[in-house]
């Protein structure tokens, strides 16, 4: 077992019960306590646990892999401007890639009827929306239906994206910092991470509520992304620093 799989089973355990002690997850996982003091001090960093007197905790403000029903209705104004300014970007694509998230659920939402572009998406949610248009080419990344109810992913569906080149990359997020952009469970995160680097332009959908998020899952560093699209204006210091990063800023 890794270490990424194993601190995912330990979220999976906090999220079942309040706490648990440390000896507990060293039985559990029948490893060393040195290796479960790395594991947890790692979630600690991210801001996923809090440890005290032997114990663990899922942090609380913490949501680990909440299925996509309850996401898609959180920020939901946000997300709809978002996907309206991404719109714009889709007229230079003859080849695009919407992941699962629920803010490029919203942006397949507005593809007109008309449009003839190619759509690669691992999202049963886009896939559901999309297939009505009679003039998309429609490619359905297959695979098992990952934790979150939407999203297909698994060993079949990296070995499929591998394969897959596209014009743009339209993804989202669980959260974003100077250092990574994260995502809080393993749903397409790595397959999120195939096609940005199978893709020529790399677009990131996220709102400001996801600033500053920390997650489980490394998705990706700036250097993979060419633009980030938000709700609101981000801080000055921020600003600078994607610019200098070679990220593009589109406010919606």
């Amino acid at each position: 077992m890794t270490s990424s799989q194993r601190r995912e089973k330990i979220l999976n355990c906090l999220h079942r019960q309040k706490s648990v002690s440390v000896n507990v997850l060293i039985e559990m996982f029948g490893v060393s306590g040195m290796t479960i003091r790395r594991d947890l001090n790692y979630l600690v960093e991210h801001g996923l646990v809090t440890r005290a007197y032997g114990k663990v905790s899922l942090a609380e403000a913490y949501s680990y892999e909440s299925t996509f029903d309850t996401r898609e209705v959180k920020n939901l104004y946000e997300k709809q401007q978002i996907a309206a300014r991404a719109l714009s970007l889709l007229k230079e694509c003859d080849t695009v890639f919407i992941d699962g998230s629920t803010t490029c659920s919203e942006l397949a939402r507005l593809i007109p009827q008309n449009s003839s572009i190619t759509v690669y998406t691992n999202s049963i949610a886009s896939f559901m929306i999309l297939r009505h248009l009679p003039s998309i080419r429609l490619f359905f990344i297959g695979g098992f239906l990952a934790p979150d109810r939407n999203t297909v992913d698994g060993t079949e569906s990296l070995s499929i994206a591998r394969d897959i080149f596209v014009d743009a990359a339209f993804i989202s997020c669980s959260g974003f910092s100077r250092e990574e952009i994260v995502n809080s469970g393993s749903s397409g995160s790595h397959l999120k991470s195939i096609m940005l680097k199978n893709a020529h332009r790399r677009y990131l959908l996220a709102d400001h509520t996801k600033q500053d998020i920390k997650g489980l899952y490394h998705l990706s560093t700036w250097q993979d992304i060419d633009t980030l699209i938000t709700d609101r204006p981000l801080s000055k210091d921020f600003a600078a620093f994607l610019q200098s990063a070679g990220v593009s800023i589109l406010t919606a």
